[in-house]
């Protein structure tokens, strides 16, 4: 097929429009990629449009038109103009900046970020990256949206706001981006490759591995302290006193991490001054890597084959969250224990588990919001961190500083 090479200037008001060819035709501002080959709850049409030469942003739509959505978090409406070009390849049309190359598949709308010599710096995954399904929210017609990338090994993803998991490089891990208290989150993240990601979205989003967390019975075999099958060993106890034994009974999952879970307590137990041990031991149901999410207050210790996991106080009203894994082999029986001083009236605890991924899969990452307009990220590349941040500014505006008697005031 004769290359055709569209060459875009905008300089002003000036304008040099070019043929509108299927499946993709140029607009003033970027591409608009119209897929081929579409795939349920994927996307319909793919929008790239560069707003400089480093920044890119990416919209999608299942739908024929996309809606006239009005960013809360890019504080520039108008951005000055930016020369680049569009070239059709085949079944891939090429948008270039002076900084960036951005590959668009017309069949797949599947992109690849490049640096100026068509280095790849960032992939979508082919099958199952851009997602987008359409949902109702207090009777209005929206779309449960995500996407997702490939990560190499030995990078690190930064930011994400401010998070109680402990953690400086999220690579591999999983973190719910909500708004709570001692907990801010902010849909942005930088890799270690000298990119960034800026999510365009207000409702509840995720990043990593966009599972669920399960109990743990639906992941393992579980024995008590006995070795029966059904659940761990729960005692629960006054604290300090081993032989004042309050009840004891098997439990197939440890859930209580919200106000309503506290009604599974057992009937009149104290957690103002009690203590509860679980203890038993579980089997996986497969070999591999499975991931850990330990929600507690109060203070928490946990064994796993005799080896300390956690050992850990936070005040009984604003728990902690402790992130782990664990290669674990199918068969294997694991022993466990764990033991809760609750040390309030309302206090919280729960311990679920992810399933080990497909191998092939274990070095991407996703981002997801539960309702959206659209899918609308921005792609900011640079020589280093500096730079990116620079770009997030750009799209964000200036952080304003405190006037300095505020400065020592805290909350």
């Amino acid at each position: 097929m004769k290359r055709i090479l569209i060459a875009i200037l905008v300089s002003g008001t000036t304008f040099l429009s070019a043929l509108a060819q299927k499946p993709f035709r140029v607009t003033e501002k970027g591409v608009v990629v119209t897929v081929t080959d579409t795939v349920k709850n994927g996307p319909k049409m793919v929008r790239v449009e560069p707003i400089t030469g480093t920044i890119i942003r990416v919209t999608a739509v299942n739908s024929d038109s996309f809606p006239d959505a009005q960013s809360l978090m890019i504080e520039k409406k108008t951005f000055p103009p930016v020369k680049w070009s569009a070239e059709d390849t085949g079944n891939t049309v090429v948008l270039k900046t002076s900084d960036l190359q951005v590959r668009i598949s017309t069949r797949t709308g599947t992109l690849v970020f490049c640096d100026p010599t068509g280095k790849p710096i960032l992939t979508e995954c082919r099958h199952g990256g851009k997602m987008i399904e359409p949902v109702r929210l207090e009777g209005k017609g929206l779309f449960r949206i995500s996407d997702r990338f490939e990560s190499p090994p030995g990078e690190a993803f930064y930011g994400l706001g401010q998070q109680q998991e402990g953690l400086f490089n999220y690579k591999g891990h999983d973190v719910d981006l909500y708004q709570y208290n001692t907990k801010i989150s902010i849909p942005f993240v930088i890799s270690n490759r000298n990119y960034g990601i800026l999510w365009d979205n207000y409702s509840r989003s995720k990043f990593g591995d966009l599972r669920d967390y399960g109990p743990l019975s639906s992941s393992f075999r579980l024995f008590d302290a006995e070795g029966k099958e059904g659940g761990l060993t729960a005692t629960y106890g006054k604290l300090g006193d081993t032989a004042d034994v309050f009840t004891a009974r098997d439990e197939s999952q440890i859930d209580y991490e919200f106000i309503p879970d506290l009604k599974k307590l057992p009937k009149g137990y104290s957690l103002a001054d009690g203590e509860v041990i679980w203890k038993g031991s579980f089997e996986p149901d497969s070999t591999g890597l499975y991931k850990f999410r330990l929600y507690s207050a109060g203070h928490c210790r946990m064994w796993i084959d005799n080896k300390l996991i956690v050992d850990r106080w936070r005040q009984s009203w604003n728990a902690f969250v402790h992130l782990f894994d664990m290669n674990l082999d199918k068969g294997r029986e694991y022993r466990i224990r764990i033991e809760w001083i609750p040390d309030g009236g309302e206090s919280y605890i729960s311990l679920k588990v992810k399933t080990p991924v497909n191998p092939e899969m274990q070095g991407d990452f996703s981002l997801y919001s539960e309702y959206g307009q659209q899918l609308d990220y921005y792609f900011i590349a640079g020589k280093d961190i500096d730079d990116i941040i620079s770009g997030y500014r750009e799209l964000t505006g200036k952080a304003l500083m405190p006037p300095k008697w505020a400065l020592g005031f805290w909350q």
